[in-house]
């Protein structure tokens, strides 16, 4: 028996089974972060369209579900792209990885692999004869060994089928955008956090409104007659007015009286020994 003394170099083949193996490992992360993250987009998106359609969100909501889109984003970059990707795999769970997806092979990878590197290490009673022939029949076999054994081939094409499906639905939105009013009133709302409304069923029209100014006698009560325009296709259900005076004075908040036609909305007496500001709203239209 005599001992191995120099570092036996890891073989071609197992060194380019390891190369294929991580470069395959690596490809399943990207494809698989960027339809979590794209999808995870995508569901934002839908979400964030469909709270701001119905409830006319304000500036402030827009901008808090802004920050929390974003901060859901760069959790799932972070956990689903770029953690994967930057994490370092060994060369033995590799080997080990393959092996288990092989089948079959006793264990000839990874014994070939730690046998060649180990070198001098190599207890003295071990036969050095034996170490070479461990290793050329590991070699021989990660010459043989298929690496898209090691892969659920399956769920690679479903998250391929799903990240192409995802990125047809974003170049249909931006097609979409660029000539529905809609979509582009959303882009400019929630994304700009630009003062534009959605289009309205109606029209709130302020009785003796004109250049800016409704004027009224001063020291008087005064009650805001507010109605809502005949070409109208549907009628608010409530109309709240909300008025200040002066800066850093009182504000105040009322839901308007409505008619019985519900095509008028009165307020409660005002106070106007002063002058104020003011502007009524309902869900789907403000001054």
């Amino acid at each position: 028996m005599t001992s191995l003394k120099n570092s036996s170099p890891v073989p071609k083949q197992i060194r380019v089974a390891i190369g294929r193996m991580r470069r395959a490992v690596q490809r399943y992360f990207l494809v698989d972060g960027l339809k979590n993250v794209l999808l995870t987009l995508l569901v934002l998106i839908i979400i964030d369209f469909a709270l701001d359609r119905t409830f006319r969100m304000d500036g402030s909501q827009r901008l808090i579900m802004l920050i929390l889109s974003v901060s859901i984003i760069g959790y799932v970059i972070y956990r689903k792209l770029l953690g994967p990707l930057l994490s370092r795999l060994s060369d033995d769970a590799l080997i080990i990885e393959l092996e288990e997806a092989e089948g079959g092979m006793d264990e000839a990878l990874i014994s070939a692999l730690e046998l060649s590197r180990m070198g001098s290490g190599v207890n003295e009673n071990v036969s050095i004869e034996m170490i070479k022939n461990t290793i050329n029949e590991g070699a021989k076999a990660a010459s043989k060994v298929s690496i898209e054994s090691a892969f659920r081939r399956k769920r690679m094409r479903v998250n391929i089928l799903v990240l192409m499906f995802i990125l047809l639905c974003f170049v249909v939105g931006v097609v979409s955008a660029s000539r529905d009013q809609v979509l582009d009133i959303w882009f400019k709302r929630n994304i700009l956090l630009s003062d534009v409304s959605w289009p309205s069923n109606y029209v709130l029209e302020l009785s003796g409104y004109k250049d800016g100014k409704i004027r009224v006698p001063r020291g008087e009560d005064w009650s805001l007659i507010v109605s809502v325009k005949e070409d109208h296709k549907e009628l608010p259900n409530s109309v709240i007015l909300e008025y200040r005076y002066g800066k850093g004075k009182r504000k105040s908040s009322e839901s308007m009286i409505p008619n019985s036609s519900r095509d008028k909305f009165r307020s409660n007496a005002i106070d106007v020994s002063e002058p104020l500001k003011l502007r009524v709203r309902s869900k789907e239209y403000e001054t």
